[in-house]
């Protein structure tokens, strides 16, 4: 079988932290088997490839930001827990990802960054930069935003996200996912910003308030 474009990243860093292949592996185990839950259909291993994908192609349009091995890890388990019907998401997963910074040695040096990055994605229009978490407002910017950017993606591939969404809240009723979800979407489209970073802004903020319109309209009543 071939290797995703996730599992290619993951492993690329690994052999970059120089982590053994006998202390990597079960952890990428773990990792693959929980984002291919048969109750997933957006948040899976293509989720972190895109992601990583937005990284890269966005560094380079922000002064003084690099994409540390931090901000990679944080990638892989930011989603590794992932059940709608739970809000301790983040919170989980972060306790995932300790466990291998722990057994890969790489706990003190990057365990702030990497718990920062995970649980700010709970709430990213609130997040805040804490001092202690080692990173820069330009970081925690990127980050958060690579990790919606599927919502200014082009219409078709918007429009399949959010097919997607819904089958991950199919326990829901219409009529509640319909309320939860505009209110998401609102908190969103009504925002002067939608994305942190200038840069994101300014190239995916007029597309992002399209899609967002759109499904709102689809939505109403």
């Amino acid at each position: 079988m071939a290797k995703s474009k996730a599992q290619v990243a993951w492993l690329v860093l690994m052999n970059e932290l120089k982590i053994p292949t006998h202390v990597h592996r079960p952890f990428w185990q773990a990792l693959s088997q929980r984002y291919r839950e048969k109750s997933r259909y957006y948040h899976r291993l293509k989720h972190l490839g895109q992601f990583l994908d937005h990284l890269e192609a966005l560094r380079k349009t922000l002064p003084g930001c690099s994409i540390s091995p931090a901000l990679k890890l944080a990638v892989f388990y930011h989603d590794i827990v992932y059940d709608a019907r739970r809000n301790d998401n983040e919170m989980l997963s972060w306790q995932m990802a300790e466990e291998f910074l722990k057994a890969a040695g790489l706990m003190e040096r990057y365990g702030a960054q990497v718990r920062c990055l995970i649980l700010a994605t709970a709430s990213h229009k609130k997040a805040l930069l804490e001092p202690e978490c080692g990173l820069s407002q330009a970081e925690l910017d990127l980050f958060l935003d690579c990790d919606l950017l599927i919502l200014a993606s082009r219409p078709r591939a918007y429009k399949l996200y959010c097919r997607q969404i819904r089958k991950e809240y199919a326990h829901y009723e219409p009529a509640v996912f319909n309320a939860g979800r505009k209110a998401f979407l609102e908190s969103f489209s009504q925002a002067e910003r939608i994305y942190r970073s200038e840069a994101v802004h300014h190239l995916y903020h007029d597309a992002t308030r399209q899609n967002l319109l759109s499904e709102l309209k689809e939505l109403a009543p």
